[in-house]
């Protein structure tokens, strides 16, 4: 009985956090208003972005005004709030405490350790505690209806997942309250996704380093997307149709960008596959 509920809460868990950036984008839009010219000197059309058969003026505007403003609290706002103390109730389950010898009993003594090797020595005790809670985590059946939220990263990060969860709100959500391929949205988008970049290099959440690796690349063609998008703007807007940002060679560094994150999964994958040995061999061979 206890499992069946944990795996029922486990599902629940997973679907709201799945739909939460499309019902988000959907609530945040409606405060989102585009306008028209009617031209005649007539006062401009004013639409919801999201709804096109609503004005943004009048009762009906209001009252579903409200019922959106709620639907923020709740979603996502309330979503986010409730998996940070979810997961902040359970931390002494997600990122245990465990104790790790790390005093070394060979090499001397510690006054004749240098820094390079103090550091190394920091590295691998902390290194090695991961893994003890990692496992400790693991044999942890009281958290299993978390298991998708903590699964893939270190004990330390047992939070990244709300870190996450406002991102992938940030990205679908509140940009599309600017208008679309406006200044104001790449601005915005571009400095998201250099302050999510900066978190993810920051903290390698991740238990894998590959999947660090991949991350991180991800977080750089995020980046770099932005901005050939500000620089494209920029270039319309100054109506310079000559230039690098112009040219096919700036199109296909663009495609290299869009398909770095996939080539770096694969290279990943074909040297899990085949060891690094066997592919620095056939890369000499070639």
């Amino acid at each position: 009985h206890r499992q069946h509920k944990a795996n029922l809460i486990y599902a629940i868990l997973l679907f709201v956090y799945v739909i939460i950036p499309s019902v988000s984008t959907e609530v945040i839009t409606y405060f989102s208003c585009r306008h028209f010219d009617r031209g005649n000197h007539r006062v401009d059309l004013k639409i919801v972005a999201s709804q096109l058969d609503i004005k943004c003026t009048g009762d009906r505007y209001k009252l579903f005004g409200i019922y959106s403003a709620l639907m923020i609290v709740l979603w996502p706002v309330g979503v986010t709030l409730g998996l940070t103390v979810l997961l902040w109730r359970n931390r002494a389950h997600l990122n245990p405490l465990v104790i790790v010898d790390s005093n070394s009993r060979e090499g001397g003594k510690k006054d004749e350790e240098t820094d390079d090797f103090k550091k190394e020595k920091h590295r691998h005790a902390t290194a090695m505690r991961e893994l003890v809670k990692i496992k400790k985590r693991d044999e942890d059946e009281s958290i299993s209806f978390l298991e998708f939220f903590f699964e893939e990263y270190e004990p330390r990060c047992y939070l990244f997942p709300v870190f996450e969860l406002a991102r992938r709100i940030f990205l679908t959500s509140i940009l599309a309250v600017f208008y679309p391929g406006s200044m104001q949205q790449i601005a915005i988008g571009m400095l998201g996704a250099l302050l999510s970049m900066a978190v993810y290099l920051y903290y390698e959440a991740y238990i894998d380093d590959h999947d660090d690796c991949v991350a991180a690349v991800a977080q750089w063609q995020v980046t770099f997307t932005y901005f050939a998008s500000f620089t494209a703007f920029a270039a319309a807007e100054a109506d310079q149709k000559q230039g690098f940002f112009s040219t096919t060679g700036f199109g296909v560094f663009l495609l290299l960008v869009l398909f770095s994150s996939f080539l770096t999964a694969v290279y990943l994958i074909l040297l899990d596959i085949f060891g690094r040995e066997a592919l620095a061999r056939y890369s000499s061979i070639s």
